[in-house]
């Protein structure tokens, strides 16, 4: 993969949790790792002959292969968040890895 596409910087964070003084569960995020990437949104066309899982793509995250990353991870950029549904591993040759996400919305 070419460095060039990879112009953003992304915070790959994991969810850890922990216990208030109650014994509640607080899931707190944390960095797992930064890399650089790339971030396109998907077009209709891609998002409509997905398999109905991924029916609800809104972005593919590019980034260099990164060992240890998984659907329970998020993407942060920019105060952007991005939840990884799959991961793809082309050519399964460990060089790059194309994150099929879902953009976090407020409502």
């Amino acid at each position: 993969m070419r460095a060039g596409p990879l112009r953003k910087r992304v915070a790959i964070e994991q969810a850890t949790e922990t216990q208030d003084s109650q014994n509640e569960p607080i899931v707190t995020w944390t960095v797992y790792k930064y890399r650089w990437a790339s971030i396109e949104p998907v077009r209709g066309n891609e998002r409509y002959l997905s398999q109905e899982k991924l029916a609800s793509v809104t972005h593919k995250i590019r980034i260099r292969y990164t060992e240890g990353v998984t659907p329970k991870m998020r993407i942060n950029w920019a105060g952007r968040l991005f939840e990884i549904e799959s991961i793809v591993d082309p050519f399964e040759r460990h060089r790059d890895m194309q994150l099929m996400c879902t953009e976090y919305v407020d409502t």
